[in-house]
């Protein structure tokens, strides 16, 4: 009956606010890890917002207990009037913790994109080397021309794009073999390596450095490794 499920809903109760007990103290010891910079800050919002979630949960179980309480109890316009305003204070923190919850979500979800903005993500699969100086010191500056660092490619199978001067362009197409050089930079001995010419540009592209305007056709060539 009503009398028992009030009981395990006591329980629930019960077990919830020892859940968020533990919850508030694991808060308390990572606030301060946050602030030195040892714990991140998005592993504090995920705790807070668990807490926030505990909370609404013990609201919203203590106002099944007060309905069903009612239910056995109810007593006339006096007691009815009571159980309004209670469930009136209850929707109210129902409502506070919901637009805390909202609020830590925005938080959290800036958080994330500011991280996924500062990943560096790597156009081939490889070994980093050679890192730039100034990425490993706080505050180093990197100007847009610089190297970050270099990658050491694992995959053997590579895809390079080569500048053909616009008299060349009779004499290349589509699926044509032919020896590409590589200047390695760590070997200044240029090394040819057998290539298929996968595609070309339909058309002379321009583009302008010091020297002046340079037109080339933009050729697409795969070629393998060792």
């Amino acid at each position: 009956g009503a009398e028992s499920e009030i009981h395990g809903l006591t329980e629930e109760v019960k077990n919830k606010k020892e859940e968020y007990s533990l919850s508030a103290k694991e808060i308390n010891i990572i606030e301060p890890l946050v602030k030195k910079g040892i714990s991140p800050l998005s592993n504090l919002l995920v705790k807070k917002q668990g807490a926030i979630r505990l909370q609404s949960e013990i609201s919203e179980i203590n106002n099944q207990i007060v309905s069903k309480n009612n239910f056995i109890d109810l007593k006339g316009k006096e007691i009815s009037t009571i159980r309004q305003d209670y469930l009136h204070s209850i929707q109210k923190k129902l409502q506070d913790s919901e637009n805390d919850l909202s609020i830590l979500n925005a938080e959290l979800k800036i958080i994330n994109l500011q991280r996924s903005e500062n990943i560096v993500h790597s156009p081939v699969e490889g070994v980093i080397y050679n890192v730039n100086k100034n990425a490993m010191t706080i505050g180093g500056v990197i100007s847009p021309t610089e190297m970050l660092f270099e990658i050491k490619p694992v995959d053997k199978h590579v895809r390079a794009e080569v500048k053909i001067n616009p008299k060349y362009r009779d004499q290349i197409f589509v699926g044509e073999k032919t020896t590409i050089s590589i200047e390695s930079i760590v070997n200044s001995r240029r090394r040819p390596y057998p290539a298929i010419i996968e595609n070309i540009s339909p058309d002379i592209i321009e583009s302008k450095d010091n020297t002046g305007l340079k037109e080339y056709y933009k050729v697409m060539v795969e070629f393998y490794v060792s």
